[in-house]
């Protein structure tokens, strides 16, 4: 007993012959997966008009290769990488040809002016300043899509490992 307390709990053999790190690992890229099957399906469901889509958003789902040890708890973090950051609506307007143009459109994407694609799609937003795209479905405004939360329900259906993750388990940010 007094051997396994000194023994990080990470490297702890499982009945499996992997170790509980490369287990919750595994366990973790399922759920990347998952995110990025209800990302897709989601945007399968709304086609734009007006470009195309690089698929950069559907690919930016990443898991870190480490578990770390925080508190009495085990982590894992899962997110969406830098292809998941889109130019900001913010400071757009409308010229006669019906693009849009940056008031500061100076060929440079500041990190300012950029924002979560994925988060914003997920958790949903609506643009609150008096903006010319305020309206605009889809621009100015829409719902969330929660596809990071039918992808946790679904990973706590089926993972092998029995996990549940909760809601205090997920920080979407």
């Amino acid at each position: 007993m007094k051997n396994i307390l000194n023994t990080d709990p990470r490297k702890l053999p499982m009945s499996n012959g992997k170790t509980l790190e490369q287990n919750l690992l595994d366990q973790a890229t399922l759920l990347k997966e998952l995110i990025q099957k209800h990302l897709k399906d989601y945007l399968r469901s709304h086609h734009p008009n007006r470009y195309i889509r690089s698929g950069g958003l559907e690919n930016s789902v990443v898991v870190e290769n480490s578990v770390r040890v925080v508190g009495d708890r085990l982590q894992v973090l899962v997110s969406f990488n830098e292809s998941a950051n889109h130019r900001s609506g913010y400071g757009v307007w409308s010229i006669k040809d019906g693009r849009g143009k940056y008031d500061d459109d100076d060929g440079s994407f500041s990190s300012g002016g950029n924002v979560n694609t994925a988060l914003l799609l997920n958790n949903g937003y609506k643009v609150t300043k008096p903006v010319w795209f305020a309206d605009v479905p889809n621009f100015g405004y829409r719902e969330g899509a929660e596809f990071v939360q039918k992808a946790i329900a679904e990973f706590n259906r089926i993972n092998p490992m029995g996990l549940i993750l909760s809601d205090s388990d997920i920080i979407i940010r």
